[in-house]
């Protein structure tokens, strides 16, 4: 969870991730003598879409998808997925968390792990710049919301913890 010499920002354990919902980030070791594969090489820097290699379930929804546009890597847990030419990767990350791509997915790959070369045949529709900005600015939205209700969650459990703690003091004394 903290960078050493030779570490780079990623993600590595998909767990319970969610539709447009990052994985919690660790550092990733990036140094030559862990490297076995050119994956170091890709264009990390780059804006992009990581999802779950292993299905999410053993029904037809298959995918959790989400955007990175900040220098980060990921673990072979994840498939990688740079937007094709005019995509974004809110937009992409759209279209892999649709019902028509794990339908796709679902039908046309029986494995556990999902198939890049199955993504890569995922259709994709025909969306012009303005449509490619508003599927943007819905996911931006989407996931601003979703990490503000995180987040009230999480202080409502907190207020929760200390009114028990609290109560239990109070008969205690």
């Amino acid at each position: 969870p903290t960078p050493l010499r030779g570490y780079r920002p990623g993600y590595h354990f998909t767990g319970e991730i969610a539709c447009y919902e990052a994985a919690p980030p660790v550092y990733l070791n990036a140094s030559e003598e862990a490297k076995d594969r050119n994956a170091w090489d890709l264009p990390w820097h780059r804006p992009k879409v990581f999802l779950n290699r292993a299905r999410t379930s053993r029904d037809a929804w298959r995918l959790a998808a989400f955007p990175v546009s900040e220098d980060r890597a990921c673990s072979e847990n994840f498939i990688a997925i740079w937007p094709p030419e005019g995509w974004t990767e809110h937009a992409l990350s759209a279209v892999l968390n649709g019902p028509v791509a794990s339908a796709f997915v679902a039908t046309h790959d029986r494995y556990i792990d999902t198939k890049t070369a199955t993504l890569a045949r995922v259709p994709l529709p025909s969306l012009d710049e303005t449509a490619q900005r508003h599927l943007g600015e819905l996911v931006r939205a989407y996931i601003a919301q979703v990490a503000e209700y995180r987040a009230s969650m999480k202080r409502r459990a907190e207020q929760v913890e200390e009114v028990e703690i609290g109560s239990h003091h109070d008969r205690d004394v």
